[in-house]
Parts: C-alpha cells; structure tokens; sequence
C-alpha cells in the first residue's frame, strides 16, 4: 500500500503537542469524506546533536492514519518545535519574561543590520551593536543588580540592624556582593546566548565592584567617603536620608550617577542614530527593508516604562510593610527608594507619554485595517496606498512614524535631565558659585520654552505613573493572556537568538544561532526518522505549514535538497517569509539557489487582513499565491476556504 505522508508545522504561539496534526487529520476526515477509522500514535525523536552528557534530547512526533481508498494511506505527522519557547507561568515570571523579550529585541536589531545588505563600513553597523550592548551589560545588569540590593536592604532593622555599628553596612555590602559576583559567573558559564552572557558577566562584575567598595569602606572609610563626596556629591542628600550609614549612601549615589550617565549615553547614541539614518529613513519610507532603528526606540522606550514599573510596585509593597511594622522612619530600604524613585520619576512623564503617542498610533493602524481588510492584497504584483499603509500591522510603517515621534520626545526630556545636573554644576566649578536650576536660569540661558514644557510635562507626574499602575494590574490580572502574547514574540526573538557577538552567516567564525538551528533540526530530523520508518511505501510528501512554520518548513526543506526524497509539495499558509524575513534580513532567506529537484510545488495561501504573513513572492521562492477571504491570523487548518484550494491544487489527490 502506497503512503501519503502529510508533515505540519505549526507557527508562533503556546502550540499544544498534537494540536495542528489533529485539526489537520479531522478537517481532512470531513472535506475528503472519509469514513475509516483514525489510529493515533506518538513517537519520540531524540535530537542526537543536542545531547547534554549523554542524556538524550527526546521530543514528541505525534502521528494520526486514515484510510483515503484501497490503495493509499493518509500518514498525518507533526513537526512540534513550541517547547523550545516555553511560555513563563505565573505573574513575576511572566514579569520578568516581559523585560527580558525587551532586550531580546536587540537581536531583532542586529540581524537587520547586518543581513540587510547595508554597507559594512556604515556607521550604524558598529553603531547598532554598541546600543544593544550597552543595554545588554550595563543598563539591565545595573538596575537589577539595584533591585537585589534594594530588596536586600528589607533585612534592616527587623532581621539585621545595619546602623547600630559603623562596620555593619560596608560588610554588609561586602558579603552581598561576594555572593552575587559568584551568581553571575555561574549564570554565565551556564548561558547560551552571546547577550545573556553578557548580561551575567556584566552583573558578576557589578557584584565585584560592590565586594570590594564594601571591603575598601572598612579598611579607610574616610578616605572612600571623601573620594565618592568628591566625584557623586553622595554626602547630599543621601547622607542625611540614609543616618549614619555612610557606606550605603556613597554606594547607592555613585551607582545611581553612573546609571544615569549610562542613560544619556544610550539616548544620545539613538539620536545619532537618527542623525546618521534619517535620509535613508525617509527615502522610499513606505517600503523601507531598515527597521533597527524602530527597534532600538522601542527598547529604550519599552525599558523605561517597564523598569520604572517595577520600583513603583517595589516601593508601594515595602512602603506598605514598613508601615505595619512601624519602621518607616528606620528602614533603609525605604529611605533608600525615596532618593532613587524620585529621579526615576524624573523621565517616567516622558517615556508614558512616548507609549501613548504609539499607541495611539497603534489603535488608527487597526481601525484602518478593518475598514480595508476586502481590498486589501487585491494585487500582489501592484501593492495599492492601503497595502502600503495598513497591509501589515507588524513593523507598520505608520507605527515607525510613531517609535520615531517617541525617539523626539525621550531626547528632550534627556537634554532638560542633562541639562539640569550640569550647569549647576558648571556654575559651581567655573563662578564658583552655586546657580539654582529653576525657570529663571533656563530663560538666562535662552531655554524659556524647555522650561514650560517641561513644567507642563511634569504636572502629570501622577498620572504617568497611573498609566504604569494600570499596565501593571492588567499583566497581574491577565498573566495567562499576556504570557500568550509574549509567547508570539518570544518565538519571533528566539529564531535570532545568537551565540557570539559576531554575525552566525558570516564564514569563519564560531557563532551560530542558539534555537533556530535546534528548531529547523527537528523538521528535518523528523523528516528523515519518518521516512525511515514507514519505509519505500511513502509515495509523496506534503509538508503544511502556517505561520513561522513556514520559514522552519522551506529553511529546512532546503537544507535537505541534497538528499533523495519523493515528490514533494509545501504549502505556506499565513507566511511570513517574504514580507518580513525576506524583507529585513533577507540575506539569509534567499532561495536563489537551484531547488530541490523533488519539490514540485509550492502553494501559498494567505488572507488580506492577515497581520503576519501576505504573499511569498520574490527571493528565488516561486510560490503560487491564493487569497481567501479576510480572516485574520489563525485558523488556517480548519477554514474550509483554504480546503477549497487544496482541493484546486490537487493536494490530496490519490496516488
């Protein structure tokens, strides 16, 4: 008996095991009229790159049989690969996710940068990396190594009094840092990815500096104390909020200065950014192939609302607790959070702000969509003003428009920052005499107009840290359904996910991409073991595949065209391949090369309100397209729609 074998592939999101081959053999049962019985049956695969120590790396292959006639069996398999992304459970890891799907933009960044054919002595080749480094082993590792120490302070006084002896808090710091340092060096021996190893050695390095300004503080506490009085200014106001703790104040206002110092950097390599990017950004803006800038805004924004997100619920939970303990005035922790939580405030106004105008932004892009979803994609070979402008919703040229009006707004509350720490400081050192930053000096230096603004801007204090309030309740209240949007970027990131800091296509070098070559293995390990299990009676392949799985499917079927298979068919469904890989990275999603001499077709299906994936047109793929109608993003395996083009196509005619 001949043998149809009948691969799916699923896309982005909290996939089940089973789920798509299921969906796929029921619709098959109901559209092709088959009465037979389905037998079920799970196989597991082991991926023998993938060992760690000899333990093997088994994965689920989840395979159904139904009789189509006499002479030929429908073998339905699946491809499962959504472990690899496994979603956070519960609400501070579905916190913590969030941050760290911020930071993973970045390899979103350097892959547009470097596979996009821009020049390799550009500017912005060197310029995008330094950024997301920067965020990578400074800015993320300084404000969490903040919060444990922050969190740490909760010891006093009710488990540990650090003001009653001098010594206390400087071995205090010592033996905290002590342990952290090894933290970190563990976490980093243990990490995959290039960024989060640098995020671990960045934190054990902090964690050194802490050590050895605790040790150093006991050792000569007056010459430290008047070293960092003299560089941070940390006898005032810390000194005073902190009581006679003068290794803490010191400690938490160099930290702090640094930190902030950091921050300007960050923002003022953006800008330049801008400066260096804006011709071409503006040049063919519709269909523009560079989105690192976008990106890079977005972290700088999505970070600074998140993170001051954190300290907020931070300082309500320990404020609350002090108060029932009646400590308020002795805990460090909360004196601690009253200096730090008050400049963090500072740039929150400006960062709440940049989100509302993006999504404003946002909101506009979807309504539009909707109002043009059946005239959307009519022609793909002739893309219309409302294909340009509302045919996608991810990397939204519109949306860019929005990132970029944030980039205007953080760089102005960054210069008034700026601005307000050095001429005091200018007037100190230079007239030797102190000037108060206040509306009167700005207009003395010509800045009438920062000065309103920013007074303006800062009377919703309150309510920009509402807005934070808000976005904060709403991922406690609906983790499960914010982890599950994650989940969608979290798969997009993690294909990027590299191991070096060089570029994974580029020859000679070690790096290599952490899950996508571990996500691509599975297709074509399960490929290859299915084959050899059911034998030379396998007749024909037909590999379905929706969503990301379709990149996984045509990548791995590529990697694959050396061998041997039978006539093969893929089906696309939903791609992104074309209008997203092929467009931002699209030196690595190239199939100019010779095809694979068994894959007869290719068959793409998509919906015009789809906001992922279009047409795959382009780029060597010599896809036929098929539109159906506006359905959105999922539902693929079961629209008796896109059966109707199977159906067409001859896809599940007999053998």
């Amino acid at each position: 008996m001949r043998k149809h074998l009948v691969l799916s592939v699923h896309g982005i999101g909290e996939q089940v095991p089973g789920a798509t081959v299921d969906a796929l053999t029921g619709t098959a049962r109901e559209q092709m009229d088959l009465h037979g019985p389905v037998t079920n049956t799970t196989v597991m695969l082991a991926d023998k790159e993938h060992e760690d120590d000899g333990q093997l790396d088994l994965y689920p292959c989840h395979m159904r049989r139904i009789q189509q006639n006499d002479d030929t069996e429908l073998v339905f398999a699946e491809a499962h690969w959504a472990d690899l992304s496994r979603a956070p459970s519960g609400v501070l890891a579905t916190l913590l996710d969030l941050m760290r799907l911020v930071l993973g933009l970045g390899y979103l960044a350097l892959e547009n940068v470097e596979n996009n054919g821009i020049p390799r002595g550009a500017a912005v080749r060197w310029m995008v990396p330094w950024f997301v480094w920067v965020f990578y082993a400074v800015i993320a590792p300084i404000n969490l190594f903040l919060f444990i120490c922050a969190a740490a302070l909760a010891v006093d006084p009710m488990v540990y009094d650090l003001n009653v002896a001098p010594w206390r808090g400087p071995a205090y710091l010592a033996s905290l840092g002590v342990g952290l340092a090894i933290l970190g060096r563990v976490i980093a021996a243990h990490s995959e990815s290039f960024l989060a190893r640098s995020f671990a050695r960045s934190f054990g390095w902090f964690a050194v500096f802490t050590a050895l300004f605790g040790t150093v503080f006991l050792v000569a506490p007056d010459w430290i104390e008047g070293l960092f009085a003299g560089v941070s200014g940390c006898a005032d106001p810390l000194i005073s909020l902190l009581g006679d703790m003068p290794a803490l104040s010191c400690y938490v206002s160099s930290v702090t200065l640094f930190l902030k110092s950091v921050w300007v950097f960050a923002v003022g390599l953006l800008i330049a950014l801008v400066v260096v990017s804006v011709r071409g950004a503006l040049r063919d803006f519709g269909q523009k192939r560079s989105i690192y800038l976008a990106i890079c805004a977005a972290m700088l924004l999505l970070w600074m609302t998140f993170s001051v997100g954190f300290w907020w619920v931070f300082k309500q939970v320990a404020t609350s607790i002090a108060r029932s303990e009646n400590i308020v005035e002795k805990a460090a922790l909360i004196r601690f959070l009253d200096v730090h939580f008050a400049d963090l405030t500072q740039t929150l106004v400006y960062s709440v702000l940049a989100m509302l105008v993006l999504g404003f932004v946002a909101v506009i892009v979807v309504v539009r969509r909707s109002q043009f979803k059946h005239v959307l994609a009519m022609d793909p070979d002739a893309p219309s003003q409302q294909d340009r402008w509302y045919g996608r919703l991810i990397l939204n040229p519109s949306l860019n428009m929005g990132l970029f009006s944030g980039i205007l707004i953080l760089a102005f509350g960054v210069f008034y920052a700026v601005a307000e720490f050095v001429l005091p400081f200018v007037s100190q050192h230079l007239r030797h005499q102190s000037v108060p930053f206040d509306c009167e000096t700005l207009v003395h230096f010509g800045l009438r107009v920062s000065c309103v603004v920013d007074t303006g801007l800062k009377a919703y204090g309150h309510g920009a840290i509402a807005v934070v309030a808000l976005l904060g309740l709403l991922i406690v209240n609906f983790s499960n359904v914010v982890a599950m949007v994650l989940g969608v970027a979290r798969d997009v990131i993690i294909y990027v996910t590299r191991s070096e800091w060089a570029n994974p296509t580029d020859p000679g070098n070690p790096s290599r991409y952490v899950y996508r070559d571990r996500i691509e293995r599975r297709f074509t390990n399960t490929v290859e073991k299915l084959l050899d299990q059911e034998g030379p009676e396998v007749a024909r392949i037909t590999v379905v595949s929706h969503s990301q799985g379709t990149v996984v499917a045509r990548r791995g079927l590529q990697a694959m065209s050396h061998m041997d298979l039978p006539q093969t068919t893929l089906i696309t469904m939903g791609s992104p391949l074309s209008h997203i890989y092929g467009q931002y990275f699209y030196e690595d999603y190239q199939f100019h090369g010779p095809r694979p001499k068994w894959l007869k077709h290719w068959h793409n299906i998509y919906r015009a309100d789809d906001f992922v994936g279009t047409t795959v047109q382009g780029h060597g793929t010599a896809a036929t397209n098929t539109r159906v109608r506006p359905k959105g993003h999922t539902g693929y395996w079961v629209d008796r729609n896109v059966w109707d083009v199977y159906e067409q196509h001859g896809v599940f005619k007999g053998l």
